[in-house]
């Protein structure tokens, strides 16, 4: 038997307090960290500074843990 756990409002609230408390200019962190990291890439393009590989699968990874953490959190 699957049992879904009893959640009061007071866990809703806290839950919620808890979610807004890690955001940074009304973005999740996740979020944030991750814009950072593509426009710094982009910057660097632009402004003619080589990008090394490793910057490219620092974007590749930020992106997909992104993407996929906000896929995992819709699904619950």
């Amino acid at each position: 038997m699957d049992q879904e756990p009893i959640t009061t409002e007071k866990d809703e609230k806290e839950n919620q307090e808890i979610s807004d408390a890690s955001k940074v200019c009304g973005i999740s962190i996740r979020g944030f960290i991750t814009l950072i990291i593509v426009i710094t890439v982009c910057t660097m393009s632009l402004i003619k500074i080589e990008v090394k590989e490793p910057m490219y699968t620092l974007v590749g990874l930020t992106i997909g843990y992104y993407f996929g953490h906000s896929v995992h959190e819709k699904k619950k």
